[in-house]
């Protein structure tokens, strides 16, 4: 009877140790987790038609950081330019199927 109850006991022991041991790795992941950062921001935009073939199109959405609504288009020369989402081009654009996802905030 007295093996059946300490076996118990080191159960519970063991799990214990194992649950003191594992919440430090927790905390030392907290603090190293790294959030994703240096999104850029289009402070300014336009409503001219770019020039050049577009590549990539991102909508920057308001952040907390950022608080412009733009879409970012990447021309295949690699230029970047900030777009208005009010630009008649750039409507016409999305309508014909240009995809221009959400970049991750």
């Amino acid at each position: 009877m007295w093996t059946n109850s300490c076996s118990g006991c080191l159960v519970c022991v063991i799990i214990l140790a194992a649950a003191v041991l594992v919440s430090p790795l927790e905390v030392v992941a907290a603090k190293t987790y790294v959030p994703v950062v240096g999104l850029s921001c289009c402070s300014k935009v336009s409503t001219s038609k770019i020039p050049g073939r577009v590549k990539q199109c991102y909508e920057q959405k308001p952040r907390v950081d950022c608080n412009r609504h733009a879409f970012r288009i990447m021309t295949e020369d690699d230029k970047e330019w900030c777009v208005d989402p009010a630009a008649r081009w750039l409507k016409r654009k999305i309508r014909r199927g240009l995809q221009c996802p959400p970049e991750l905030s």
